[in-house]
């Protein structure tokens, strides 16, 4: 009878015990486990990614390295090494593998080894993914019961996809696939067997057991592996016996940069987080960009070669490195906007600075065209005279909205070479970059329709207040090099301002696109800032620079189709490029970080144009040579240079000198009689009076 009451004691105290302890586990623990939902809502961190338009790598940020697989993708060797190493019995239990706690626990008792842990796949889920480090009963009756949570919510394909995705294998890497690239250098198609076990023995201790840092540990773990993998079938004798012969050979393998453009990744990286925030990092976004590889690599070799070259003019070579020259070259599509090619400077670990975008230099005489085309509006035309004399400003004669300007500076500018060309045609003061012919245009043309069509070339309205004054005319204003190329592609492409854009398209996952550049709206930001006709004429002009004028070195380029203009700020101090092809507008700037001048001779013609030739000729093998038409309502005359007004067009050249030149119907200059006839006045009969 006592018996019978301790037994029914005991039971009834069991039961109440057992009772009181699934209430609290109902009560107290389960609410705490990730619901379902959250379960399948596990996202993989995967670092952010830079392409170039060919999908080339240009640059990976992200402290996590991750390259995420479908189940199909990772090949059936790397499962069975998993398994052999950490759940053999994975597609026969429910989560939790009694029979592989029980002999890992005899296992420890009769050896005192852990060789083979309890865990499954699935507890190491629950515990890595989802749970804290903290060791204790409570958080292993956690990880139980998320186990069979998991299983409920997920089959065994998509846990062990999760898993193999996810898991931490050293080095900043997390899942198979990274483990693979950072160790081996291999995708998981082209891995061998005994780099899938050396992967598969990463989970139990990525620090201690790691090929890099303890490759004697690791190599015995790994061969372990192989052995089990052969006892459970997954290989052969032979096929075990030769993978376990195989040393170690793994080294730490980077992220292979395809498309060398770290200026273009800061920008990337940069605008990414501005609409993302941290998450960019971690997001496994794709960022597609305009950058054409080849033409990256000719920037950055033009750059380098050009930098090196003006430096050993400079006498830098045993100089502060920091206190060498910099430089910057920019290329885009004039019809799209799209970005090609930009490099910031000569080495971006030493100096991340990007100064094709971030420096805002004087912008010397490549502002001319841009002056010259508001010039032609207001009825200029190229065969205008504008005299090349002295000038002399003080106090207000400089015309600034800077009273204390106006009050105390005197002014008296200068042309290149110190020379003067009195009477001067428009074009040949542009071709030749006149600075006092350039000055007395501005001054007759006034500020308000330079200053207008500036800000129509893409220029901000509160940075031209600070240029109101006649300086403006040989480039006082500061503009960065993309900021340049984008003014000039007008020129390039028929007279439309077009708005410079770099990514093309954000992937989060290649099932979902985000939107990069709206193609569809491109046309809306292309407005027409010159008539067709005045494009022509600029055009004319411009490419008479490179056949006749300051930019003539471009000759060696053996083109037609090119255009552009030479800058050079006061004292040498930026040195310009600002060139064209239908297809690419190009701009290359030289100068020192801390504005300082540059040595005697040193110019845009001679320091920045070399850059843009090399660039070019590099470049231009892709792009056909073209001709651009003669738009309606334009004509040609023959016009004396020395005077502006149109020569008989019946007299030979070796007679009078006579060049052809084009105008808008009504602006050309009006014939004389004695161009008609080729007599004044008085030398005309009566009868031939009565035919004019």
């Amino acid at each position: 009878m006592k018996i019978r009451s301790i037994v029914l004691a005991a039971t009834l105290l069991i039961t109440a015990a057992t009772g009181v302890g699934w209430l609290y586990l109902e009560r107290e623990i389960i609410p705490t486990l990730p619901s379902s939902a959250e379960i399948r809502d596990i996202t993989l961190q995967s670092p952010l990614k830079v392409l170039a338009r060919d999908g080339s790598l240009i640059a990976e940020f992200g402290e996590k390295r991750r390259i995420p697989l479908t189940y199909n993708e990772i090949p059936p060797m790397m499962i069975n090494a998993i398994l052999a190493a950490e759940d053999e019995r994975y597609f026969e239990h429910p989560g939790i593998d009694a029979t592989g706690i029980a002999r890992a626990a005899i296992q420890y008792l009769t050896s005192g080894e852990k060789r083979q842990g309890g865990s499954t796949i699935t507890m190491q889920m629950a515990r890595n993914f989802f749970l804290t480090r903290e060791k204790s009963w409570l958080r292993k009756i956690k990880e139980l019961l998320l186990a069979v949570r998991i299983e409920q919510t997920l089959d065994k394909r998509e846990i062990l996809t999760l898993y193999l995705n996810k898991i931490f294998l050293g080095h900043r890497s997390y899942g198979v696939a990274a483990a693979l690239r950072t160790y081996y250098g291999v995708t998981p198609k082209d891995a061998t067997l005994s780099q899938f076990a050396m992967i598969a023995a990463l989970p139990k201790a990525p620090s201690s057991i790691n090929p890099i840092r303890n490759p004697k540990r690791a190599k015995e773990r790994r061969d372990y592996i192989l052995d089990r993998m052969y006892k459970l079938g997954y290989i052969t004798a032979d096929e075990s016996k030769r993978a376990i012969a195989t040393p170690l050979t793994a080294k730490i393998h980077h992220p292979p940069i395809e498309t060398d453009a770290p200026y273009i990744a800061e920008m990337v990286r940069a605008e990414m987080v501005r609409r993302a925030g941290e998450s960019a990092y971690s997001r496994g976004l794709t960022v597609t960009t305009t950058i054409n590889p080849k033409m990256q690599r000719n920037s950055t070799k033009a750059l380098r070669e050009s930098i090196y070259a003006a430096n050993s003019r400079q006498h830098q070579e045993e100089l502060d490195k920091q206190k060498s020259l910099q430089g910057a070259i920019v290329a885009l599509n004039p019809n799209s906007g799209a970005i090609r090619a930009l490099s910031g400077g000569v080495d971006f670990t030493k100096s991340p600075f990007n100064r094709a975008t971030q420096a805002y230099r004087q912008m010397g005489s490549i502002i001319k065209p841009l002056i010259y085309s508001a010039a032609l509006k207001q009825g200029k035309t190229s065969a205008t005279l504008i005299n090349d004399a002295p000038l002399i400003f003080k106090g207000s004669n400089l015309q600034s909205n800077n009273k204390e300007q106006n009050q105390f500076k005197s002014w008296r500018p200068e042309n290149a070479g110190l020379r003067f060309h009195g009477p001067t045609l428009l074009e040949d003061a542009l071709v030749y970059s006149r600075n006092l012919s350039s000055i007395r245009l501005l001054r007759e043309i006034g500020f308000k329709p330079a200053l207008l069509q500036l800000e129509k070339f893409g220029f901000p309205p509160e940075r031209l207040k600070e240029h109101r004054d006649l300086t403006l005319a040989i480039g006082t204003l500061t503009a960065s090099p993309l900021e340049v190329a984008t003014s000039y592609t007008p020129f390039a492409n028929g007279g439309q301002l077009v708005s410079p854009y770099l990514i093309t398209k954000i992937e989060s996952s290649p099932q979902q696109a985000l939107p990069g550049k709206c193609r569809l709206c491109r046309d809306r930001n292309r407005p027409y800032i010159m008539s067709r006709q005045i494009h022509y004429l600029m055009d004319k002009m411009l490419k008479k620079v490179i056949t006749t004028g300051t930019g003539r070195a471009a000759r060696s380029l053996k083109r037609k189709d090119i255009g552009g203009k030479t800058g050079t700020s006061n004292r040498a101090v930026d040195t310009w490029f600002a060139g064209y092809h239908p297809d690419l507008v190009t701009v290359s700037w030289i100068g020192y970080d801390q504005p300082k001048p540059l040595a005697k001779k040193e110019s845009g013609g001679t320091t920045a144009l070399p850059m843009w030739i090399n660039f070019m000729e590099n470049t231009l093998i892709d792009l056909p040579e073209t001709t651009l038409s003669r738009p309606a309502g334009i004509i040609s005359l023959y016009i004396n240079p020395k005077t502006g007004r149109v020569v008989d067009n019946n007299r030979k050249p070796s007679y009078l000198d006579k060049r052809l030149f084009s105008f808008r119907q009504g602006l050309a200059p009006r014939p004389t009689l004695k161009s008609i006839t080729g007599k004044t006045i008085g030398e005309l009969r009566a009868e031939e009076l009565l035919l004019y």
